[in-house]
């Protein structure tokens, strides 16, 4: 399993959501998309990744159902 996968995967895991996960399937590739062209360094793709993160759990403490 690649990195994106853990990443995906990783998200349906622990929401139990498969919207979730396949929101994180496309910003986890368009992230590392971005780094790739040297739009930005490592430094910042990380911090992206992590705002995602973030903002999924802001999203189910409030409450958010998704399927």
């Amino acid at each position: 399993m690649g990195h994106g996968e853990v990443g995906w995967v990783g998200v349906w895991l622990v929401t139990g959501s498969v919207t979730l996960a396949a929101i994180e399937l496309l910003l986890h590739w368009l992230i590392d998309l971005g780094k790739g062209e040297g739009y930005y360094g490592y430094v910042a793709d990380q911090v992206m990744h992590l705002i995602c993160k973030v903002v999924y759990v802001i999203v189910l403490a409030n409450g958010v159902q998704l399927s």
